[in-house]
């Protein structure tokens, strides 16, 4: 993976990392996804005494390949480790646990070459680090030294996401919802009781940031965990996967965590001493707002945009987790220095003769979020004088905004509609507007106004549009938005004589939350007569939940498609909707009888992590 190969977008990826810690616990009790219970079966607490030590396997890897502006790229990440977890604190809103984790296998490959990691992952992380889980489980902070490699910071983080199971405030709940955050991102979970002592738990949806500028990223979760009596978590398998796609390119990574109990005891009676980490990954369940001013403060110490301009230079260009370190204290700097940082950013930019320290100072203004770093980009977005690579890429991180303003997205909409006098910035003014209108706080009148005149105007191009290609451009951005008025733009291309416009506005339902979408999806589904536009119904359907008309639909695509492809989709789809007993059965049966191998595995697969623990007790 090279600097020059993920560019901008990666890097701004990279620097999201550290953040998603500090997010860990912002919020989200359980809450019920549905009054259904399972007489004589209780979700047991886990009543954790002090001093108790859990001593965990784990199996770890994650790859990513991909290729981004015309070069591939491609990194692997595996080992064998374990984690030591003991009880040390009892305090009011949670318990507070040392964690060790050692690497007795690490490995890395990259470009064809393979090193051992597991020295330097042990001398990194030689020092028990602080962990705490709330009475239901929720894991309430993740306390690392900022100082250690950002891969590793990744690694531990998905491993310990691997043991969160909130608890529902109902005990004898068959399913419920918690609002939480993992390694990934912030998202609405949906657990579902498998068996006694059992459960699943899925992403129904990401709430942050996951659409801007040419690029769209979406995620996927599924981990199926199963208890001891006494609450403690017995195993856990845990698949994450991520997409990153545009029209730069298409980046895919998988991760994969299975931890297993081994053993359960007492720890020493000497106190475990843990380390007193710099404040980057202290995320507290109170004074979130006090505590990330204070962790932003002490990265920003010592540092200047400037002299992470001369760090940019001197980086190694095959150095992201140098990249990623850098861009995350210049967020830091920012977000400390106010205008006064973005001023001179923007001016940096302006200054510099290579383009990717362009991308690495804008990847820090996209991090930042703040309105005057989004006021920055668009200075650069709309300024002629400059690189339009890099007027291009700061369109682009304008569409990754967390809280576009209302400016921001005036200023997406402007620079499209206008874009007949500069052809080249419109297709990432239009997606990077599709994806800033996702994020819109609505419930701000002026952003609330701003989004609507901008959809208004998107749907009339949508409707006026005659070039397939333009159109969809548009469906694309219209997808990005996610608003229910998209269906307006949206259905009538579902009628198109064009299989790729009808494939384009299928998935680009896939965040519609309406029930017209369920039906259109359905209709797609079992009606269309292109595979092409079959298939994306099916790809739309991973970021929804199951309605009556879509559950038919994908059980007809399993059992009844003619093209082993779309099938084979459908069985992947599926796996994500086992807690449906029809769904289950009609997979169980494509398991057993498809005439295809491919539909036949994929059907086994996904049914193999549900089957796992299903009807087990005690472990």
């Amino acid at each position: 993976m090279t600097k020059r190969s993920l560019g901008m977008i990666a890097a701004a990826v990279l620097a999201a990392a550290p953040a998603l810690t500090l997010q860990l616990c912002d919020g989200g009790s359980a809450r019920h996804a549905a009054d259904t219970t399972a007489p004589g079966q209780d979700t047991p607490a886990d009543a954790w005494p002090i001093g108790e030590q859990r001593s965990y396997d784990v199996e770890f890897f994650s790859d990513l390949e991909g290729a981004m502006q015309g070069q591939g790229v491609g990194f692997e990440l595996s080992g064998s480790l374990r984690l030591v977890l003991t009880a040390v604190e009892r305090r009011a809103q949670d318990t507070r646990v040392a964690a060790a984790l050692s690497a007795r296998s690490l490995h890395q490959r990259a470009g064809g070459k393979q090193q051992s990691l597991a020295a330097d992952a042990n001398r990194a992380l030689a020092q028990p680090f602080a962990v705490a889980f709330d009475a239901r489980g929720q894991i309430t902070e993740i306390q690392l030294d900022d100082r250690i490699d950002p891969m590793l910071h990744a690694m531990v983080r998905a491993v310990i996401s691997g043991l969160q199971l909130v608890r529902p405030a109902d005990a004898r709940a068959a399913t419920w919802e918690s609002l939480e955050t993992d390694a990934s991102g912030r998202l609405l979970a949906r657990y579902t009781r498998t068996g006694a002592l059992a459960y699943r738990k899925q992403a129904v949806r990401y709430v942050d940031g996951s659409t801007g500028g040419g690029m769209q990223r979406d995620r996927e979760l599924q981990v199926t965990l199963a208890l001891r009596k006494a609450g403690a978590i017995d195993s856990s398998h845990m698949i994450r996967s991520e997409a990153l796609r545009g029209t730069a390119g298409a980046i895919q990574s998988r991760t994969e965590v299975k931890l297993r109990l081994i053993q359960i005891g007492r720890a020493a009676a000497a106190p475990i001493a843990l380390a007193a980490h710099r404040a980057s990954d202290l995320s507290a369940l109170a004074n979130m707002d006090a505590a990330r001013k204070e962790q932003y403060r002490a990265l920003a110490q010592g540092h200047s945009v400037e002299q992470l301009v001369r760090v940019f230079v001197e980086l190694d260009p095959e150095d992201g987790h140098g990249q990623a370190d850098a861009v995350t204290r210049l967020t830091a700097v920012l977000h400390t220095l106010g205008q006064p940082g973005v001023d001179a950013t923007v001016k940096a930019v302006r200054e510099t003769d290579t383009l990717e320290v362009a991308r690495l100072l804008m990847a820090g203004l996209q991090s930042a979020h703040t309105p005057e770093a989004q006021a920055g980009l668009t200075q650069l977005a709309g300024d002629r004088e400059i690189d339009p690579e890099i007027r291009d890429g700061a369109l682009s991180l304008l569409g990754m905004s967390e809280a576009p303003t209302p400016d921001t997205i005036d200023f997406l909409r402007d620079t499209w509609a206008n874009a007949e006098q500069e052809p080249e910035l419109r297709e990432g003014a239009v997606l990077a507007m599709g994806g800033a209108l996702r994020h819109a706080d609505l419930g701000d009148p002026q952003v609330a106004q701003a989004s609507d005149a901008s959809l208004t105007r998107l749907l009339q191009e949508v409707q006026q549009q005659s070039d397939p290609d333009r159109a969809r451009l548009l469906l694309d951005a219209l997808g990005n938005s996610g608003a229910p008025r998209a269906i307006e733009g949206l259905s009538p291309k579902l009628d198109s004589d064009d299989a790729r416009l009808r494939a384009s506005s299928a998935y680009a339902l896939r965040h519609v939350q309406d029930p017209q979408a369920d039906r259109l999806l359905a209709d797609a589904m079992l009606s269309d007569e292109a595979p092409a536009v079959r298939l994306d119904a099916l790809r739309a359907m991973l970021y929804r939940d199951l309605s009556e008309e879509t559950r038919a639909a994908l059980i007809d695509a399993l059992q009844h498609d003619e093209e082993e492809r779309v099938r084979r989709m459908a069985a992947e789809v599926a796996s994500k909707y086992l807690d449906d007993d029809a769904v289950r059965a009609a997979l169980e049966l494509a398991a057993e009888r498809d005439p295809s191998e491919g539909v036949r595995h994929e059907a086994v697969q996904s049914l193999d992590d549900s089957a796992m623990h299903q009807g087990e007790d005690e472990p």
